[in-house]
């Protein structure tokens, strides 16, 4: 044995220790723990157990429990993110699948199952949760003296709850003594090994590889006045217009700052064999940003979509970005916004079909949804974002668009056809509008010389609101439709020198239909803009190994009929793995 297997074995003594030591009050606290905080229990006990499994068998395969790349603090993170979905998992199943079998007719699946005594039906129910979540098997060892199972992220209980129908808990009185912690702890070890062995057999025969990552985003930004934007104003459009008070003074004008780490991220890569005589692949990611405002800090799911890949086609469908975003020239900002809303920043359900003829030529077509960005309408006679407006129409929003590849050049040109019914009414009172359809056009490219690489992308937004842009629509006094256009257009460079990244984006967008006031309703963004310019230089610093530090100052002007300008200053780390 080596000296690390000596100070393992140490380590593990020591914290081990205080679970078998009565007097230290430990178990009992431990069992506290998991039953008023299931999650964050849940977290720790993956994140320490199922990696220490992982160095474990680092250890049997090379003869070290650690090594460049492996990644310990990586593995933690998603193993205790894995730990919360498990626990979240076994609640579910154990609640959900009783109510299931309700569903089918066996109306006293959930009575049975929270019956103290034992019967053929509650091994039956028993059984069939089992099939959702292995875990919850071994709980009928438990059933006759009624002792809590303790599991990862997990306190299981066998007696209903008086004051909640359906949900479990331990019977009245009975604590959680050192003898049963003994036994919960010795089968929370077995019931781990037992699991990552499980994984690992499973790992070995499937033909799917797994690969997660994903980064970690603190955020620290300040305006020098209000701005229009979302998620706490971290995704920025413009600054609000002056708007004075009783005092005639600009109640929009003043600092502000906040800290947000919303962008933290996780995704999983998937590739599979060969199906169909075509490479797959399927990318699932979320982050803390929310759908909403309202639900900011929740978990979002970014992306979901799957890919077909043949040698001259390529089939993608799923939640992926918007069709508007050319993700190959995406400005390398700092800012949640992406360089929006002069360059669009949106994801959607969607069909993507990709030819290419030769190797540099792509052909492509989207056939698009809506979900978290939603177009702007009449519902039941009231102006609101809802999916309902593109829903009725029964017609996607369309795509099409032409692009060339060749080594350090990458250019294309896209069309955007989006049809909607911008009223609806769901109450019967009235007949729903007719439908109408805008459309929007996008030229873009890159190059990349000398280690500075240029992005730049014109855009004729009809109506973008969608992909978090300028533009929209009129509803005007006979109750017809007609679109009010922005023109936009940007530029981004960076400067790859070492671990530098010295960048600039410029953006400047125009109202085509500043002025006109000949509208009942409007729906879209900017329209009270005559013009909207940004100047955003930036400085990061790669340490090439994950970890990157970002300055950056963003000033940006909007035309009003008084004028206002924001300066944002934000500093911000981004943690890789």
């Amino acid at each position: 044995m080596k000296k690390a297997d000596w100070i393992l074995i140490l380590c593990v003594i020591i914290v081990l220790a205080p679970f078998f030591i009565p007097a230290t009050g430990f178990f009992d606290w431990f069992c506290r723990a998991t039953a008023q905080h299931p999650y964050i229990m849940a977290f720790f006990k993956f994140a320490i157990l199922a990696t220490l499994g992982e160095m474990l068998a680092l250890r049997i395969r090379e003869g070290v429990y650690n090594k460049p790349g492996f990644g310990i603090v990586p593995r933690m993170m998603v193993w205790g993110f894995l730990g919360m979905c498990i626990a979240m998992a076994m609640v579910i199943f154990k609640t959900g699948v009783p109510a299931f079998l309700g569903s089918l007719g066996w109306t006293s699946a959930a009575a049975v199952f929270a019956a103290p005594a034992f019967s053929w039906g509650k091994l039956g129910v028993a059984f069939a949760v089992s099939q959702g979540q292995l875990g919850h098997a071994v709980e009928l060892r438990h059933q006759e003296d009624h002792t809590p199972l303790l599991v990862p992220g997990a306190h299981h209980h066998l007696h209903p709850a008086p004051d909640v129908p359906g949900a479990l808990r331990r019977p009245a009185g009975r604590g959680a003594g050192p003898d049963t912690c003994h036994q919960e702890m010795k089968k929370l070890l077995i019931g781990l090994v037992g699991l990552m062995g499980l994984m690992g057999s499973l790992r070995a025969q499937s033909p799917f590889a797994l690969e997660w990552h994903g980064f970690v985003n603190p955020h620290y930004y300040a305006d020098s006045r209000s701005v229009v934007g979302g998620r706490e104003d971290m995704m920025l459009f413009y600054p609000k217009p002056i708007v004075k008070d009783s005092l005639g003074r600009d109640i929009n004008d003043g600092w502000q700052a906040n800290m947000l780490a919303i962008t933290a991220r996780l995704g999983l890569t998937v590739k599979g064999p060969e199906m169909l005589g075509a490479n797959t692949m399927a990318y699932i990611e979320g982050d803390f940003t929310g759908s909403t405002n309202a639900t900011i800090n929740n978990l979002r799911l970014r992306h979901a979509y799957l890919r077909l890949n043949w040698d001259s086609h390529e089939l993608t469908v799923g939640q992926y970005w918007y069709a508007m975003v050319v993700h190959e020239i995406m400005p390398m900002t700092n800012p949640l916004n992406m360089g929006a809303p002069f360059h669009c920043y949106a994801r959607q359900p969607q069909v993507r079909y990709s030819y290419f003829p030769t190797g540099n030529w792509e052909l492509m077509a989207v056939a698009q949804w809506q979900l978290d960005n939603m177009s702007q309408g009449l519902l039941n006679g009231v102006p609101q974002s809802s999916t309902l407006f593109a829903r009725h129409s029964l017609v996607p929003e369309l795509n099409a668009q032409i692009r060339y590849h060749s080594g350090k050049i990458f250019v294309g040109a896209a069309v955007n056809a989006k049809t909607t019914q911008p009223v609806v009414n769901t109450t019967g009172m009235a007949a729903d509008g007719a439908l109408y359809t805008s459309l929007s056009y996008s030229a873009f490219g890159s190059l990349t010389l000398k280690g500075v690489t240029f992005k730049a992308q014109t855009l004729l937004n009809n109506s973008l609101y969608e992909g978090c842009s300028l533009g929209g629509y009129l509803m005007l006094a006979d109750s017809t439709f007609r679109d009010w256009h922005f023109n936009t257009v940007w530029l981004d460079v960076e400067k790859s020198t070492g671990h530098w990244r010295p960048g600039l984006f410029i953006g400047y967008a125009k109202n085509l239909d500043y002025g006109n006031a000949n509208f009942v309703h409007c729906f879209g963004r900017g329209h009270d803009l005559e013009y909207l310019w940004r100047v955003q230089p930036r400085l990061t610093y790669k340490t090439l190994t994950g970890l990157d530090f970002t300055a950056e100052a963003e000033y940006t002007h909007a035309g009003y009929k008084e004028p206002v300008g924001n300066l944002r200053l934000s500093l911000s780390i981004v943690y890789a793995f």
